[in-house]
Order: structure tokens, then sequence, then C-alpha cells
């Protein structure tokens, strides 16, 4: 077994202390860009299609409107269509809306 020996086939075990070794490291540089809109269509769940959040005949977030259940999930009893999870576990998912012009942002 190891880290153990057997002392003369007495059948004794005996513990072997492991010291831990941190390594540490320097940052040099942190970046961060926005996402180009083929990275934000890729890393997308889904895209968002419908404007009504609801289908107004059976009261459930409509398929590809901004509350779709692949995205994450509001309701406790309900199940992410993504991940299989329910509310405490699934911390949502991302979706995109396609824009027809790009979007100036004071930001960047």
């Amino acid at each position: 077994m190891p880290g153990s020996s057997d002392a003369a086939g007495s059948g004794r075990v005996m513990k072997e202390t492991v010291q831990e070794q941190f390594h540490h490291y320097q940052v040099d540089a942190v970046n961060f860009t926005a996402l180009s809109a083929d990275e934000i269509a890729r890393y997308g769940e889904m895209e968002v299609l419908n404007t009504p959040v609801y289908d107004l005949a059976t009261q459930t977030p409509l398929k590809f409107g901004p509350l779709d259940r692949r995205m994450g999930i509001g309701s406790k009893s309900a199940v992410c269509a993504t991940c299989g999870q329910r509310l405490e576990d699934c911390a949502g998912h991302f979706g995109h809306v396609r824009l027809i012009l790009p979007v100036f942002h004071a930001g960047y």
C-alpha cells in the first residue's frame, strides 16, 4: 500500500506525513475585451427570436422568448431545459439577440 509500511509482516500500517507545497505566481496582466458577435452567438444557448414572454394559452414561458427555459428557470418546481437542474442548482445560461445594426457602447 503506498504511503504505508508493513512492520515485518505484523499487519500494522504506519501513516506518513505529507507536506503540502504551495506555488506562488505573480500575475503580470489581466485583459478584458468585449466578445465579438460570432463569439456571443457561439457561447449562447439559444437565440431569442420572440418578443412575447408567455404563451397565453398555456401560461408558460414562450419558446425562443426572453424567458425560454433553456436559459434557466424562475420557478422552484420547474427544471432547466439545458442542464436539467432545479432553481437552486442552475445558475442560468446565456442567450443572445441578433441585432440588425451595431449598438454603440460608451464604455468601449
